[in-house]
């Protein structure tokens, strides 16, 4: 673990899935138990979030027991388990001397090698404690999809048995690897009793990671803009923010209050750059990884970070059969290193594809006189990089919006489940609605036609009636309508866009289609009046 868990005032946001778990807890006293499953990429804050869970539960009527599963294992585990869960309910009561003993049991089982037997009583003793000290415990595995990799055959049925039985046990388990963890949950834990609710932890988004950093940068504020470039680059992503932030704050009287660009490419040459540097080290151990499954993956990677998207273009780059690079694609797929959208592919940590460009690759690929080079020749893509950056967010969002549907040229896409061909649009023609901050971005290329409405506002009934009028106007050659906004939008607005067929796009969509054309990932504004304005005058408004 590269960064411990934030604790204390280093917590920072997940409110709704803290919430939600604490709501789960109340309801474990009333007799109703749902467990909870929390998945999410790595280092996204899912052991802190539950560390902050833990120290809410300081009623004397459940016990919290964690136990983080590593490759040590079946006895180890077996043992670290039962070892924590007496250490807790010794920590509530002094009445728990058959749980001891059951313990002491599981311990002699694990040290005699019995891993099998042991790991089967060490499920057992949840049950065991609430029978006998009437205290209901709260048992959260971290990385329990690393359950599979400790020899035992069917494990997470194993598992499910003892789930279901324990109507007084509540179980939330966490997963880095979200693809692996839904099918763990859908296939082998979807119980009759016990069943798992699945929440996903991701990324920051934006407001929510410009309140981030303001927290973490005590000495001085960024300015908006480069605030805003740092939530961008690293997509909100608590690790990568809080490692350039510290960083920043060691070397804040190091550089007047006017130089923050400066001090921005110094502080990524630091962690991104800088052999020493936390996110280099991090990204090593990540290529290494991948190399020891098959060294071509990092050529795979590679060129991706140079920009190739399709097959036939990454296969040539990396020098690779078109059949042996998809396969080595699809393995890296798997992990969620990379995503495939239609026929594009995309490393989706743009942080990481950075590093593999500009680090990496200078490094391993390029023969400089001397390791000055590399260093300037870093410095100045971070600087040209964050110049651009801020240059392509001064423009009006509508426009950019705009060009690039017009950058494509008949593409194959997905997005969200939903597969799109975009024509090669010959027009774009933006024009106001009627209400403030609506826009209508027309475009138009042979016989087809799309329809976009792009708001900064939250977005009403009356707002969806107003678009789909307009889109009548182009009834005869218009094949789709998207809305796309960062802001709210009303149920009844949700309805009746999804009545005429719109697809909704927020700033997840919109900058996955950024990615797909090599562009700039773009902050979709707000305003301020309505961001501010209260729900429920919008849900209100439409009822009336």
């Amino acid at each position: 673990m590269l960064l411990d868990p934030a604790i204390g005032n280093n917590f920072y946001g997940r409110r709704d899935i803290l919430a939600l778990l604490r709501k789960r807890a109340d309801g474990l006293r009333s007799g109703y138990r749902q467990n909870v499953a929390v998945i999410g990429p790595a280092y996204c804050g899912k052991t802190s979030l539950i560390y902050r869970f833990t120290s809410f539960l300081n009623s004397k009527d459940l016990v919290p027991v964690y136990i983080e599963v590593k490759d040590k294992g079946l006895p180890s585990f077996a043992e670290k388990f039962a070892s924590t869960l007496l250490y807790r309910y010794l920590d509530r009561t002094d009445k728990a001397s058959k749980t001891a003993k059951a313990v002491n049991a599981v311990e002699l089982l694990a040290k005699s090698g019995k891993g099998v037997k042991a790991f089967r009583a060490a499920l057992e003793l949840p049950a065991v404690a609430f029978a006998e000290t009437g205290l209901k415990p709260v048992v959260m595995i971290d990385e329990f999809d690393k359950l599979e990799g400790l020899g035992i055959q069917d494990i997470f049925a194993e598992l499910g048995k003892y789930i279901m039985v324990q109507k007084d046990t509540m179980y939330i388990v966490t997963s880095s690897r979200i693809k692996q963890a839904r099918e763990i949950l859908s296939e082998k834990l979807s119980l009759l009793f016990g069943n798992f609710e699945v929440c996903e932890l991701g990324t920051f988004d934006i407001n929510e990671a410009c309140g981030f950093i303001d927290s973490r940068l005590s000495s001085r504020k960024l300015p908006p803009e480069l605030r805003e470039f740092v939530a961008s680059f690293t997509d909100g992503h608590p690790f990568y923010m809080d490692s350039v932030l510290l960083s920043m704050e060691k070397r804040a009287g190091n550089l007047a209050a006017s130089c923050h660009k400066d001090e921005l490419v110094n502080t990524f040459t630091e962690t991104l750059f800088d052999s020493k540097g936390i996110l280099n080290q991090h990204f090593s151990v990540v290529i290494t990884e991948f190399e020891d499954l098959d060294r071509r993956m990092t050529s795979v990677l590679l060129a991706l970070s140079s920009g190739a998207k399709k097959l036939v273009d990454i296969a040539a780059v990396s020098r690779i059969k078109k059949p042996e690079a998809a396969a080595l694609l699809e393995k890296l797929i798997d992990p969620g290193m990379v995503s495939k959208h239609g026929t594009c592919y995309l490393i989706r940590d743009k942080v990481f594809e950075f590093w593999l460009k500009n680090v990496y690759h200078s490094k391993e690929f390029l023969f400089d006189s001397g390791y000055e080079p590399k260093i300037t020749r870093f410095r100045d893509s971070m600087s040209c990089f964050i110049d651009s950056y801020v240059l392509e967010n001064s423009r009006d969002r509508v426009r950019i919006t705009g060009e690039l549907f017009m950058s494509f040229k008949g593409e194959l896409i997905e997005l969200s489940g939903k597969s799109l061909k975009i024509p090669h649009f010959k027009t774009c023609e933006i024009e106001n609605s009627r209400s403030e901050g609506v826009s209508y971005i027309n475009l138009s290329g042979g016989d087809s036609a799309w329809a976009v409405l792009f708001s900064s506002r939250p977005l009403k009934d009356s707002h969806i009636i107003d678009y789909i009028s307009y889109c009548r106007k182009h009834k005869g050659i218009l094949k789709r309508k998207i809305i796309v906004t960062a802001a709210e939008v009303g149920a009844n607005a949700k309805l009746l866009a999804k009545d005429a067929k719109c697809l909704i796009w927020g700033p997840g969509e919109l900058n996955t289609l950024m990615d797909i054309a090599g562009r700039h990932r773009i902050v979709l504004p707000v305003e301020e009046q309505a961001a501010a304005g209260r729900w429920e005058d919008l849900m209100g408004s439409e009822t009336a």
